[in-house]
């Protein structure tokens, strides 16, 4: 113990004798920001705008009321939307290919084809059309992620929407009449077909044409996305339990309204309450799990009628749908600012311990000049 004594006290009497280092410079948090965002400026321009970005967010979460602030705000959020263009171009190409695939199939089945023939002539020339027409179309103009989930949704909405609006209208139904055997009503198997496509096509024009018109989130189009398609569901089990199934048209007719009503509803709000994707999908899958619960109510009660079967998974997955809105509420704003990453492999926020991403600080000073031994 002597001995640790004495090199501790020796330890620091050439410490205290030591010629100190003078500061060279006098470093602030403006500095280092703007060192930050000339090594950002510098990673985009190489290509690397994924690491670019999140270097951008280090300073506004580091440095927030540093003069550079603004322009690292206008800079990230032109990243983004470049990012945002080259996704959405992706995806609206892919399901151009797709949906030009589904079209070189159904317009030969629609036209009566029935050899195999047409409809591998209809796959040729079909599906490198979608192709080529949705690249036209993404290259025409700025085309974001959501634009082009919302054309997508348009297509699949408007095909839905056709069959079921051709089945309660009974449009392409022939009668047929004679005098011995009295009338009798013929089916088109054409009919369907005709109609799902003539959907579609609608739908890719009516959606493109308002996707043109406003810049829509990606985060807008999953919530008119899962909106419609959750009107639907509440349409059928709502339909069920008001014994509308005892009319066929009158339950289908109801199940179309019931997720127009909800696409036309969420397509109002969305804008408005500015939904991440993520949150969007969080609700749905809370929904989803408290649906799939009322059917193991069902399931465990042995329940017989019909309208309380679905009753109960209605009930469940409104109740479920709530509580997921509920519960998420500070989902977007947790991961935008709160909830971010720190620049610390463990970091402290809010009294709770959480893990981040260990990031280099550069800093500013000035380097002694050549020759001098400080």
């Amino acid at each position: 113990m002597k001995h640790f004594c004495c090199i501790a006290l020796l330890c620091l009497a050439l410490g205290a004798g030591a010629r100190p280092r003078a500061a060279a410079a006098q470093v602030t948090a403006a500095d280092t920001a703007a060192v930050l965002y000339q090594v950002a400026e510098q990673l985009a321009a190489a290509g690397d705008r994924a690491l670019a970005q999140q270097m951008l967010r280090l300073i506004l979460r580091q440095y927030p009321g540093t003069p550079v602030a603004a322009e690292v705000e206008r800079r990230l959020a032109e990243l983004h939307g470049r990012d945002e263009e080259t996704s959405g171009r992706v995806e609206l190409t892919v399901w151009g290919t797709i949906y030009g695939a589904w079209l070189g199939l159904a317009v030969p089945w629609a036209l009566g084809a029935e050899s195999p023939e047409p409809f591998g002539a209809g796959l040729l020339i079909a599906a490198p059309t979608g192709l080529f027409a949705a690249r036209a179309f993404g290259r025409s103009g700025p085309l974001s992620l959501g634009q082009a989930r919302v054309i997508r949704w348009g297509s699949i909405w408007g095909t839905w929407q056709g069959i079921g609006w051709r089945e309660v209208l009974d449009i392409g139904d022939e009668q047929f009449c004679d005098p011995t055997f009295g009338c009798s009503s013929f089916d088109s198997d054409l009919a369907p077909v005709t109609a799902a496509v003539l959907g579609g096509l609608t739908g890719i024009g009516v959606s493109a044409a308002l996707a043109r018109t406003r810049n829509i989130s990606a985060g807008s189009a999953a919530v008119v996305e899962l909106s419609s398609i959750w009107g639907t569901w509440l349409g059928v089990s709502s339909g069920i339990v008001l014994n509308l199934d005892e009319n066929e048209d009158g339950l289908l007719s109801h199940t179309l309204l019931a997720g127009n009503l909800a696409l036309v509803t969420a397509a109002l709000i969305a804008p408005a309450i500015d939904m991440s994707v993520g949150r969007a999908r969080l609700i749905s899958v809370s929904g989803l799990g408290a649906a799939i619960i009322g059917l193991g109510l069902d399931l465990l009660s042995n329940v017989e009628d019909e309208g309380l079967a679905f009753g109960i998974p209605m009930v469940t997955s409104l109740t479920g749908l709530i509580a997921g809105a509920a519960w998420t509420r500070n989902y977007d704003r947790a991961g935008s600012r709160e909830g971010a990453p720190g620049a610390a492999l463990l970091n402290i926020r809010n009294g709770r311990l959480t893990l981040g991403t260990p990031m280099p600080m550069p800093t500013v000073f000035r380097g002694s000049p050549r020759g001098d031994p400080r």
